[in-house]
C-alpha cells in the first residue's frame, strides 16, 4: 500500500522539477538570444548639457532610464512591467524657496511699524548690515573655487587620454616581427566583429573637441582614424586644433545580443593571440 503512494510522490516531485528546469532554461535561452535594445540622446553646448539613456529587453518587460541635467543633476529608474524596482532620489530643492520666503515676511513687519519705532529699526538696520556683508563674501569664494574645479576636470580627462593613446603606441611598437603583426591582425579582426556588432545602427553622434595641447588632439584623431571603418558612418568627431572645446550632439539606437558579446569576448580574453601579445608587451614594460 505504501509504494504506490511513495511512486506517486516521485512522480508530482519530478514534474515539479522538470518544470523548474525547463524554466531556467527557457530563462537563460531568453537573455542569450533575445537583444538589448539602447537608445541615447545627449546634446552639450559649452557649460550646457543634457542626456537621456534607456535599456529595454524583451519588448520593456525590464527597462531602465538614466537622465543627467545640470540643473537636476542624475536620475535612474527601473522598472520590471509596471512596477519601478529602483528609483533615484530626488535631488533637494529647499534652500532657494527659503532664500525667497525671507524677503517676504521682513516686508509687512516695516509697514506694520509707526513713525516713531522708524529711529529704532534704523539703528537696528545699521547693526545687521555688518554681519550680513561678512556672509555675502562666503559665497563669492565658492564661485570663485568653480573654475579651478572645472580645469581639474579637463586636465584629468585629457590626462586619461593620452595614457590611453599611451598604450595604444605601445601595443603598436611591440607589433614587430611577422608572428606579431599576424596576431595583432587575427584580434583587430575579432575586435572589428565587436564593434559592428555594439555600434549604433539608426541616428547618428557628431563630437566637437580639442584640448590646450593639439598633440593630444591629434592623438584622439588617429585612434578615431583605426575605428572609423566601424564605428564612423554613426559617429564623426570633428577636431579642433585652436581652442579647447568638447560640444556632443548625438541621438543614436542600437542592439546587443549577450550571446554574441560574449562568445567574441571569450575568443578575445583566453584567446592565444592576446595572451601572447600580453606578454610580449609585458616584456617591453620591462626592458
Amino acid at each position: 500500500m505504501m509504494l504506490p503512494v511513495i511512486l506517486q510522490i516521485l512522480k508530482i516531485v519530478g514534474v515539479v522539477l522538470l518544470v523548474l528546469l525547463c524554466t531556467i532554461l527557457a530563462l537563460f535561452l531568453l537573455v542569450l538570444f533575445v537583444p538589448i535594445r539602447y537608445k541615447l540622446e545627449a546634446d552639450k553646448n559649452g557649460e550646457h548639457a543634457d542626456a537621456n539613456a534607456s535599456i529595454s529587453w524583451l519588448l520593456g518587460f525590464l527597462r531602465a532610464k538614466v537622465r543627467y541635467g545640470m540643473d537636476s543633476g542624475m536620475s535612474v529608474v527601473v522598472k520590471v512591467l509596471f512596477f519601478t524596482v529602483h528609483r533615484s532620489p530626488k535631488p533637494e530643492k529647499s534652500k532657494p524657496k527659503a532664500d525667497k520666503a525671507e524677503p517676504g515676511i521682513e516686508k509687512p513687519e516695516v509697514k506694520a511699524d509707526t513713525s516713531a519705532d522708524k529711529a529704532e529699526l534704523e539703528t537696528k538696520g545699521k547693526t545687521e548690515k555688518e554681519p550680513k556683508i561678512k556672509v555675502e563674501k562666503e559665497p563669492k569664494t565658492k564661485a570663485e573655487k568653480k573654475p579651478e574645479q572645472k580645469i581639474e576636470d579637463k586636465v584629468s580627462f585629457g590626462e586619461r587620454i593620452s595614457s590611453f593613446t599611451d598604450k595604444i603606441k605601445l601595443i603598436l611598437d611591440t607589433v614587430q616581427n611577422e608572428e606579431d603583426k599576424a596576431a595583432f591582425n587575427r584580434l583587430c579582426k575579432l575586435a572589428g566583429k565587436l564593434l559592428r556588432h555594439i555600434r549604433p545602427r539608426k541616428g547618428s553622434a557628431k563630437i566637437w573637441m580639442g584640448f590646450d595641447d593639439p598633440s593630444l588632439t591629434g592623438q584622439i584623431m588617429a585612434v578615431y582614424s583605426m575605428l572609423y571603418p566601424y564605428i564612423g558612418r554613426r559617429v564623426h568627431v570633428y577636431p579642433d586644433f585652436n581652442t579647447p572645446v568638447l560640444d556632443v550632439d548625438a541621438d543614436i539606437r542600437g542592439i546587443v545580443r549577450v550571446v554574441t558579446v560574449g562568445i567574441l569576448g571569450i575568443k578575445i580574453y583566453f584567446g592565444k593571440d592576446f595572451k601572447y601579445l600580453k606578454k610580449e608587451i609585458e616584456n617591453v614594460r620591462e626592458g
